[in-house]
């Protein structure tokens, strides 16, 4: 079997002629790196199986306003399916500052939990077992141990010359784990069923999140 090697990279501008490509795809993977302490999505990427650009935004990077517009066209394409390793945490940071995302969501973590309820769901960990051969991309942007804190710190202090590989890598590897936890959900027993109503679930609870719930004060009084 030949040693895996990784796709197309992309992390230098001019993005627009890569995201046109990305247009003609029926799917694609989406992924942000968040810096916890400044708050700011410090980039966004996307990508296939084949390929994985990684955008940065400001104050960092120096990314078009041509470039920016492009990404928000391809992230609000209603008929492309957006594939993301746990949706609700991105989807509520975009949300946050006006990203739109349209378009169907696949889940590839809820897809795991429905496939592999035993396991633990980390991205790392999946793509071990589904591809052996892939190399750990988070061990190599130096993601280890169980300290959360320095995660998010290594989140937050990356130099850009780290995290835009590192984040486009992350996409590669959902965009293949989304076509393989696919064919997993048929092959489980009510799998389409069971992830469809998580998804429902998912979908309800980012609603209450983003907008709030309403609570009868009255039903509470005795």
């Amino acid at each position: 079997e030949k040693p895996f090697v990784w796709p197309k990279i992309v992390t230098e501008g001019p993005f627009e002629p890569w995201l046109q490509k990305l247009h003609k795809e029926k799917s694609i993977s989406v992924d942000i790196e968040y810096g916890p302490i400044s708050g700011r999505i410090r980039c966004i990427g996307v990508g296939t199986k084949t390929l994985g650009v990684s955008i940065p935004l400001a104050p960092e990077g120096t990314t078009s306003l041509r470039d920016i517009h492009a990404l928000e066209q391809l992230l609000d394409n209603p008929k492309i399916e957006k594939v993301f390793h746990n949706a609700p945490s991105d989807l509520r940071e975009l949300a946050k500052r006006n990203w739109k995302i349209r378009g169907k969501v696949f889940d590839t973590l809820r897809a795991h939990a429905i496939v592999a309820s035993q396991l633990p769901h980390n991205l790392s960990l999946v793509a071990a077992i589904e591809f052996p051969g892939v190399p750990n991309w988070k061990t190599e942007f130096k993601i280890e141990g169980d300290d959360k804190g320095k995660v998010l710190q290594r989140f937050e202090k990356a130099p850009l010359k780290d995290l835009l590989p590192y984040n486009a890598k992350d996409n590669i590897v959902q965009a293949m784990l989304a076509k393989r936890l696919k064919k997993r959900l048929a092959q489980t027993f009510n799998g389409a069923s069971l992830y469809k109503n998580l998804m429902e679930c998912m979908h309800v609870g980012l609603d209450m999140t983003n907008v709030g719930v309403r609570v009868e004060k009255a039903s509470f009084e005795g």
